[in-house]
């Protein structure tokens, strides 16, 4: 008897679950019918989509709105819910979709950086450097690297930061521009001085302040990067 009710209790929790699922497949279906192209770029509706194409276990459904729908969710606050998003977008990119899928890293990198999971933060950022090994400019190298580094120095974990910050500058050895190289001085010069290497830190600090006196950056770009440098500068003084 007891069997049998817990057989009985199995194939009704199975028999539950695919009307849900088929209910949140028709729901999706029903959006899609009645709003047409539009439910592809509205943000409020691919958030919906997204939601019941995921209850209803369709992958390709949910990717169709995942993106917008995360950038919804970052935006109403619900963090964890549109990093979970970002790490399912990931995990069903194609393998040779390399460049959506960097994008797709850089995304949930960010998110992970938001929830202060510093940790995963920076493994989406290496997950990028080795996935682009071949496709990565250097200045794109050298900005993830930075991160990386900055992320190590919320860590307190600066010798680490330093580490990232030299293979930067020796991937730009031959092709940095000056904005690129002042962008990894300053925090070169921050890193050093926490690490206590005075005279390393020192001479980071005078090429960093030596390339924001000379340059008057116009591109919102180098203007992003200019002002990152300066806020590295003056907690030094």
């Amino acid at each position: 008897a007891v069997t049998q009710r817990r057989v009985r209790e199995l194939v009704s929790g199975k028999l539950d679950a695919d009307k849900t699922r088929f209910l949140h497949q028709r729901i999706a279906q029903a959006i899609e019918e009645i709003e047409g192209e539009t439910s592809a770029r509205d943000e409020s509706l691919c958030e919906v989509l997204a939601h019941h194409w995921l209850e209803a276990g369709n992958g390709a459904g949910f990717l169709r709105y995942a993106a917008l729908a995360a950038a919804s969710l970052k935006r109403g606050g619900n963090f964890e819910l549109a990093t979970a998003y970002h790490r399912r977008i990931v995990e069903g990119m194609p393998c040779e979709a390399t460049a959506r899928k960097i994008q797709s890293l850089m995304r949930l990198s960010e998110m992970h950086e938001l929830l202060w999971n510093l940790a995963q933060s920076r493994a989406d950022l290496d997950s990028i450097l080795s996935l682009g090994r071949d496709l990565l400019k250097p200045a794109d190298r050298a900005a993830i690297l930075r991160r990386i580094a900055s992320l190590e120095i919320a860590r307190n974990r600066s010798a680490m930061a330093l580490e990232a910050l030299g293979e930067a500058r020796r991937g730009l050895a031959a092709a940095g521009d000056p904005t690129t190289r002042r962008s990894i001085d300053a925090p070169e010069a921050w890193a050093a001085w926490l690490e206590g290497h005075h005279e390393r830190s020192a001479a980071a600090l005078e090429r960093a302040e030596e390339a924001l006196r000379g340059s008057s950056p116009v591109q919102p770009r180098d203007k992003a990067l200019a002002a990152g440098a300066m806020h590295h500068v003056a907690n030094l003084h």
